[in-house]
């Protein structure tokens, strides 16, 4: 079973506008070819928080495949093969396909470990109006939660999104309809005024 991740990035919050010159963040999690990359693009914040949000997208992906799996950015190249299509290579060899949208506004990442559920994949990115109050976790939840209603003949009461802990850390999240485990595989995620979310049906 392909499993999906996402990743959103708010290009105006304030702790992420201008951290593309910040040298020793950029050494802990790109290789030498990406901070050249960054360097050399014509807007380096929007270039350094796509290859952040490919690398984000592409763990939470390998989490799924194996609970072991660690956050090793600086040694998972990415590899563009379009403008904004590319793959995350794992230090294993796993490639992770990954789709980058992105506006002024924020940089919305999508990613499998099956090139051709990207073309599947249905997605969402969410605006947090008035977002210093909003909980930001519940109110994607309920995006989420809205889309796959109006897909599988069901209510946004009946779904339920759960995370269990094993050996104190926080598992990937896992859809439940009418309180029963569904194969549905989704992904969640926030930044700043923004939430995203991904599922496979």
């Amino acid at each position: 079973m392909p499993f999906v991740g996402n990743d959103v990035v708010d290009l105006k919050e304030p702790g992420n506008v201008g951290k593309s010159g910040n040298l020793r963040f950029l050494k802990k999690i790109l290789t030498a070819a990406e901070m050249e990359w960054v360097r050399k693009a014509e807007k380096p914040d929007a270039a350094l928080w796509r290859l952040w949000a490919a690398k984000e997208t592409a763990y939470k992906v390998l989490r799924k495949i194996s609970a072991k799996a660690a956050f090793l950015p600086r040694q998972w190249p990415v590899v563009w093969t379009g403008r904004l299509d590319g793959k995350v290579v794992a230090h294993d060899g796993k490639a992770i396909f990954v789709s980058c949208f992105s506006n002024e506004d924020y940089i919305h990442c999508v990613g499998s470990d099956d090139a051709s559920v990207l073309e599947k994949c249905i997605k969402g990115v969410a605006f947090i109006s008035g977002h210093r109050r909003l909980d930001p976790s519940r109110y994607g939840r309920q995006c989420l939660k809205k889309s796959i209603a109006e897909r599988c003949s069901c209510t946004s009461r009946q779904i339920a999104v759960r995370r269990g802990k094993k050996n104190g850390e926080l598992q990937p999240p896992h859809l439940y309809i009418a309180d029963r485990k569904s194969p549905i595989d989704i992904s969640l995620s926030h930044d700043g005024r923004w939430i995203a979310y991904a599922f496979v049906v």
